[in-house]
């Protein structure tokens, strides 16, 4: 067996290993639960750090500087450099408590682990038309508009899609989203049938 063989069979191999959500991580893993507050309270100290240090360099530049030009510059370069870490962070916060509150989601509502089961959904299911290997991969005609030629192709090893025609692509989410008309949560309820 060459290289190229082995990827492929490690690739074959992976593809079919199962590919656990996060609720069945923490129901595997339990200890895991008391590291979640002590997480959300480090990235909160951390936003706070950043936010102290943003706001001490504001006041110098306040002090200091008269200059429109610097001034424009620096609202800049907070944003690059303070607030997008800080909204980053804000946005782990949120991921953290919502494993933490994983057992309180209300009837109705998605979680990160309803997404990741919808993702696994195969894309073929969704498709109204028949797919043809072509390849490694597969294609019939775009379901999104009409044509003669098929340019519609399926990855089924990272089950996404794409149109070289209407140039459209992404994930099963977003093709149900496309072909129904639905936004993202009504496009995973669908696909989970709930």
């Amino acid at each position: 067996m060459n290289y190229i063989e082995l990827k492929q069979l490690e690739q074959e191999w992976r593809d079919t290993q199962e590919r656990y959500t996060t609720q069945e991580l923490l129901e595997i893993f339990p200890e895991v639960e008391d590291v979640i507050s002590d997480k959300i309270k480090e990235l909160n100290a951390e936003i706070i750090i950043r936010q102290e240090t943003l706001n001490k360099l504001r006041k110098v530049v306040n002090e200091n500087i008269q200059d429109k030009d610097n001034m424009w510059f620096f609202r800049e370069y907070q944003k690059v450099f303070y607030k997008q870490d800080i909204n980053e962070l804000e946005k782990e916060v949120g991921r953290w408590i919502r494993l933490k509150n994983k057992d309180r989601k209300m009837e109705g509502q998605i979680d990160e682990d309803d997404i990741e089961r919808a993702r696994q959904e195969p894309i073929e299911n969704y498709l109204p038309r028949g797919l043809q290997k072509f390849g490694n991969k597969h294609r019939c005609s775009c379901p999104l508009h009409n044509e003669k030629e098929p340019s519609f192709y399926v990855y089924k090893k990272n089950n996404s899609f794409y149109c070289f025609g209407c140039k459209e692509g992404g994930d099963v989410i977003t093709l149900v989203q496309k072909l129904n008309g639905f936004d993202f949560i009504s496009a995973v309820k669908y696909i989970l049938n709930k």
